[in-house]
């Protein structure tokens, strides 16, 4: 496949970008030391998040998600919309005066990128990666397609709450670190690693779209890079959404062209669309 080429000073900015898109995608005093036998399990604080933030039924239910974000990073305002469909999709569009209009996604087959400094890009390795997981749909309630091991660590305090702490371990041996509202059962960060950096998520301010909790405040904290406050404006779901929102016709054209036919991409999007048919019933 062949790549985009462009400046040192653009890539730089281009990946920095990317990291800062880790958006797609989610609090009160110390606790004593609990012994582990008196721990829930992994799997049972992880089912009990489903329940409280509203069911599989309500999950199931929801077949497009629009969610609209404002922040601000080392002084640089940004306005992100996120655009997520299953069984795997998703496109966001970031904006911003100092890096103009930034787009990336995928749609269940092709992670790419599009911004003013880079025209048209189809990712791979690890910024690929990381754009597909972001893409999956339904991982909050089918957990255990993605995760093989849950295992609650011990009760601790996070982000001034008591919080059971879970490490999972993705099937490909990847972990991360998540926190749950003891109160609440709700989650109430997560930290993991993202491009070799590591990355601390808190999730407040918890309301109700359609039969759903959604946090609607989220505080990243990312290296040395500081921390940065992810205010969600708006979230809709079950909205208008074309295929064109995961494969703009830019894309699709540099798929076409690096390919050298378009009858690998229409297949795969065949097969995608029967997925998603799949999904739906």
């Amino acid at each position: 496949m062949q790549s985009t080429k462009f400046s040192r000073g653009r890539r730089t900015r281009a990946t920095s970008a990317v990291k800062t898109l880790v958006v797609v995608a989610l609090t009160f005093s110390a606790v004593s030391v609990t012994h582990a036998g008196d721990l829930p399990s992994g799997e049972k604080i992880m089912d009990t998040y489903i329940e409280k933030s509203g069911g599989i039924a309500a999950y199931k239910a929801v077949k497009n998600r629009t969610t609209k974000l404002s922040m601000e990073n080392m002084g640089q305002k940004m306005t992100i919309t996120l655009f997520q469909a299953p069984p795997n999709k998703m496109a966001q569009i970031v904006e911003s005066e100092m890096m103009g209009k930034m787009r990336q996604g995928f749609d269940g087959t092709t992670a790419w990128m599009m911004s003013d400094m880079t025209g048209p890009m189809i990712m791979a390795g690890p910024q690929a990666d990381m754009i597909k997981k972001q893409a999956d749909f339904d991982q909050d309630y089918n957990w255990r397609d993605s995760y093989e091991k849950a295992e609650c660590q011990e009760l601790t305090d996070f982000d001034g709450q008591p919080c059971y702490k879970v490490q999972l371990t993705s099937k490909g041996g990847e972990t991360e670190t998540r926190y749950y509202s003891k109160e609440t059962g709700l989650l109430a960060g997560v930290e993991q690693n993202q491009m070799g950096m590591s990355a601390t998520m808190k999730l407040k301010d918890y309301k109700k779209v359609g039969d759903i909790m959604y946090p609607h405040t989220m505080v990243q904290e990312m290296g040395g890079m500081g921390s940065s406050t992810i205010t969600f404006e708006s979230i809709t779901v079950n909205t208008d959404m074309p295929d064109e929102t995961f494969m703009p016709a830019e894309i699709a054209a540099k798929v076409k062209a690096e390919s050298g036919s378009g009858d690998k991409h229409d297949h795969d999007h065949d097969h995608n669309h029967k997925h998603d048919h799949n999904h739906n019933h």
